[in-house]
C-alpha cells in the first residue's frame, strides 16, 4: 500500500502498488510499501497535520492483540479518534494467528502480557520466524513493564515501537506518524 502525503495536506491518496520482496528475505510473505517517499512532506500547522493522518489511518487496518476486554476497547477507540476504521480483536495468540493467516494487517498493536503460555514477545517472534507478518505490517509492542531487560528483548524480534501504557490518543499517533515517515525514507533502499 503506497500512501502520498503532499504538501497540502488534504491531498491524500493511497494506492496499492506492486507487491516488494526484500532480497535478504526472500523467504518472507510478499509486502507493499506503506508510504512513498513525498509523505515524509507532511508538513503544516497541527489542525492540518490531524486531518491529513486521519485520511491516512482511515484507509489503513488494524489488529488489536489483547486478553483484556476494557483494553482492547480503549485501544480501538484510541485508533478510531485518530481515524482508523477497520479494526479487529484477538483476545490471545491462537486468535491473533488465525486473523494474521487470513488477513494482511497493515497495523498489529499487540500487548506484551497476554496472560497466556505465549506472551506479546513470543509472538511475535514466532510471527517473523514464521513469515507470517508481512514486512509492511507495522508491529507496535504495548506494556505496563519498563523493565530494561524486557524492552531488550522485545527489540530482538524489531518490533516498529514499543509503547509504555498509559497511552494517550496524542501519543499514539504521533508515534504512528513517526513510524510511517521513518518507513518512507526506508522505502527507497527495499
Amino acid at each position: 500500500m503506497m500512501i502520498d502525503c503532499s504538501r497540502q495536506c488534504d491531498q491524500v491518496t493511497i494506492d496499492r502498488g506492486p507487491l516488494l520482496r526484500h532480497p535478504s528475505h526472500s523467504n518472507r510473505r510478499l509486502a507493499r510499501p506503506l508510504l512513498t517517499q513525498t509523505s515524509t512532506s507532511v508538513l503544516g500547522s497541527s489542525t492540518n497535520m490531524s486531518a491529513a493522518t486521519h485520511s491516512i489511518f482511515s484507509r489503513l487496518t488494524a489488529l488489536i492483540i489483547d486478553d483484556q476486554r476494557p483494553m482492547q476497547t480503549l485501544h480501538k477507540n484510541q485508533l478510531q479518534d485518530i481515524g482508523f476504521t477497520q479494526i479487529d480483536l484477538a483476545t490471545g495468540p491462537n486468535d491473533a494467528l488465525a486473523l494474521l493467516r487470513s488477513k494482511n494487517y497493515d497495523l498489529v498493536l499487540c500487548d506484551h502480557d497476554l496472560r497466556s503460555h505465549t506472551d506479546g514477545q513470543q509472538l511475535l517472534e514466532l510471527l517473523r520466524n514464521e513469515n507470517i507478518l508481512p514486512l509492511s505490517t507495522i508491529f507496535v509492542m504495548i506494556t505496563g513493564n519498563n523493565f530494561r531487560s524486557d524492552v531488550a528483548a522485545a527489540s530482538e524480534h524489531q518490533p516498529d515501537d514499543y509503547i509504555l501504557k498509559p497511552i494517550t490518543v496524542r501519543s499514539l499517533e504521533d508515534r504512528l506518524m513517526a513510524i510511517l515517515k521513518r518507513r518512507a525514507a526506508l522505502t527507497p533502499v527495499l
